[in-house]
């Protein structure tokens, strides 16, 4: 059998006026148009992504497209915050930054937060955290002289202390939030968060649990989306099927929960279920990195190393920093026999596991030990002795 990950775990309503065009009375009806309807909706183009042929998929595009120029000159604000929902951070920060400039009085303290947010995620997608977040804590210093007392302010400053990353900072900003209102359930679920990250799993549950307690009605689909992460095995799939029902999730956390319940069935050893899964996450999310890498585990696994190789490169291609799709590719070479590619695969992935954001720390360490591992059966199949060094 040929090598394979030995680590799964890889580490974040509208109403629209157009009416479609004659095009969409030629689509599947029971299949396309809820679609179609929750993009008119949402204006979401993430959404159109999801039709199956390019040319619906056009048509929603550019109606959407439209509507939100509509919207741009009529409501900036209300435009920004459907970009900002769509997650089209760039044009969101466009759109609340012109609406700011231009003292629109539909300002509020939310918008300056989700313009916060907006550089926050940015500078995460951009690999400048430093230059974008700085930006948005410059907003919630601003906020916090206004009004010390603001929950939400101390939220969004602790979600950007952990894209800095600065952790400690983050769980700080997260426990005075709880100070000020300690029944606040997105306070425990940043914490729950922060917690993860640093590998405090146990206290991370438990702050999530608390959270999900205190969501009784189930509103905060993100705290179910972290529990899907955290849990194991069967408890998991409890909260991912919660998120996957959910009527308030993300597209984005639906993916990921998707991403999730296809990585505990390739642990069970279902790999055609976790295959199924895999390319349905890829359909909701297909610019999520993450979904292609999980593709590259899955065909290592079932021994598809030009099928791994592939969807490793695609996940290159949307985020450079993505230590565990060169791990991937590594893989799908050193089966191959290609050691000298396989090297250099590995060496990569080993140089961006101090620098990738999306690893969790607790997981770096696995992550570089199984890339030695690989680099020192290479160095052997090779008759040369192995450079310590390089694992460093």
């Amino acid at each position: 059998m040929g090598r394979k990950s030995k680590i799964l775990a890889v580490s974040l309503a509208a109403t629209s006026v157009f009416l479609f065009t004659g095009v969409l009375f030629l689509l599947d009806q029971k299949k396309e148009t809820p679609i179609m309807g929750e993009a008119q909706k949402k204006l979401d183009p993430n959404i159109c992504n999801q039709l199956e042929t390019a040319d619906t998929r056009a048509v929603c595009l550019a109606e959407v497209e439209k509507t939100m120029n509509v919207l741009k000159k009529q409501n900036i604000v209300y435009a920004g915050s459907l970009y900002y929902n769509a997650g089209n951070y760039e044009e969101a920060i466009n759109a609340y930054a012109q609406a700011i400039e231009k003292n629109d009085p539909l300002v509020t303290d939310q918008v300056y937060l989700d313009l916060a947010v907006s550089y926050g995620i940015k500078g995460l997608q951009l690999h400048k955290e430093g230059e974008y977040v700085d930006k948005g804590l410059k907003i919630t210093a601003e906020l916090k002289k206004n009004n010390p007392r603001n929950l939400e302010v101390y939220r969004v400053e602790g979600y950007l202390y952990e894209i800095k990353p600065d952790l400690l900072l983050a769980g700080e900003s997260y426990t005075k939030a709880l100070e000020i209102n300690p029944n606040y359930a997105l306070a425990y679920a940043g914490r729950c968060h922060v917690k993860q990250m640093q590998g405090f799993i146990s206290g991370a549950i438990d702050d999530c649990h608390k959270a999900d307690e205190l969501d009784s009605q189930g509103k905060i689909p993100g705290i179910a989306a972290q529990l899907c992460n955290l849990e194991k095995s069967d408890e998991a799939l409890v909260y991912c099927q919660k998120v996957l029902d959910s009527r308030n999730a993300l597209l984005a956390q639906k993916s990921s929960a998707t991403r999730t319940m296809a990585r505990i069935y390739l642990e069970k050893g279902d790999v055609e279920k976790a295959l199924d899964l895999s390319k349905k996450a890829l359909q909701i999310g297909p610019q999520d990195p993450n979904n292609y890498v999980l593709l590259a585990m899955i065909h290592n696994q079932s021994g598809d190393y030009g099928l791994a190789q592939e969807n490793a490169e695609k996940s290159i291609k949307i985020d450079s920093m993505k230590a565990v799709a060169y791990g991937e590719m590594g893989i799908s070479f050193l089966n191959r026999n290609e050691l000298e590619k396989a090297q250099e695969a590995f060496q990569k992935a080993l140089d961006l596991i101090p620098l990738d954001p999306s690893l969790l720390l607790p997981s770096k360490g696995p992550f570089k030990d199984q890339y030695c591992g690989y680099l020192r059966e290479i160095a052997e199949k090779q008759q040369r002795p192995f450079d310590e060094k390089d694992c460093l």
